[in-house]
């Protein structure tokens, strides 16, 4: 999970900005995509799965910044 200047990025129970919210995920949260894209609320989102086995769905980027970049194994 990519954000600036402390932002949190909210982890949803659904795709849209009208599902609770979860919990809030801080930098450099590493999140495994299982589902997605979905288009809502003018935003992409993508199903995700935390280190803990918690599952929820966060925006593909937000205000102009890209919330998830790819981390590869190595």
């Amino acid at each position: 999970v990519n954000t600036t200047e402390g932002d949190r990025l909210r982890l949803r129970s659904g795709a849209g900005l009208s599902f609770g919210v979860i919990r809030e995920l801080a930098d450099e949260t590493r999140v495994t995509l299982i589902e997605g894209p979905r288009a809502n609320d003018g935003y992409i989102w993508w199903r995700v799965q935390l280190a803990d086995g918690t599952t929820g769905w966060i925006v593909e980027s937000a205000d102009g910044i890209q919330t998830l970049l790819p981390v590869f194994a190595g």
